[in-house]
């Protein structure tokens, strides 16, 4: 794709898992010609990004340098990692809404403190780890608790407690599935 337009980037649905090259002309001022020195002209050279978006629907592009092109070297990846999720960890404050079970009232005032630990022991597990999680992502997060972890309706067709929050799109993360 060559494009310097970003209003036709922000039409392809290229999330943070995405992986598409741009390639972006580059003038170097690198010459080829032959030895006896007949004629020269620049080389071809193309620096190589990537981009992707936090929401399907946005408008913000960020972008990655991958590396470089030309006809004498082919692709030169310039890339500290090639993993993806460690590239693009960085979700930008990215709303993250997450639904926990809990069936003691208590539990909820002791997520962090140890008091109580073996009560619900589970949940406050979860709520550590995905929290954790959550602070290398760099998002904000939204917290739902519900006192079930959910029953379908028949006649509403609708689910109640997290499988609510999860399949109506309420939450993101089930933090105790």
């Amino acid at each position: 794709m060559f494009t310097a337009n970003d209003a036709i980037l922000r039409e392809i649905p290229a999330l943070v898992d995405s992986d598409i090259l741009i390639p972006q002309a580059s003038n170097d001022g690198s010459v080829s010609g032959s030895d006896k020195g007949d004629d020269t002209a620049a080389a071809a050279t193309f620096a190589l990004k990537q981009f992707y978006k936090i929401e399907q629907n946005s408008d913000e592009i960020y972008y990655e340098h991958y590396g470089m092109w030309s006809l004498q070297s082919g692709i030169v990846d310039e890339r500290k990692s090639t993993i993806i999720s460690r590239r693009r960890a960085n979700l930008h404050g990215k709303l993250i809404t997450t639904s926990y079970v809990h069936l003691n009232r208590s539990s909820r005032a002791h997520l962090m403190d140890f008091v109580d630990s073996n009560v619900e022991s589970i949940l406050k597990v979860n709520y550590m780890m995905v929290n954790t999680v959550l602070d290398v992502l760099n998002v904000t997060r939204k917290e739902l608790f519900q006192m079930t972890w959910g029953y379908y309706n028949a006649r509403t067709k609708k689910w109640s407690g997290m499988m609510g929050d999860l399949v109506h799109n309420g939450a993101d993360i089930g933090g105790t599935l």
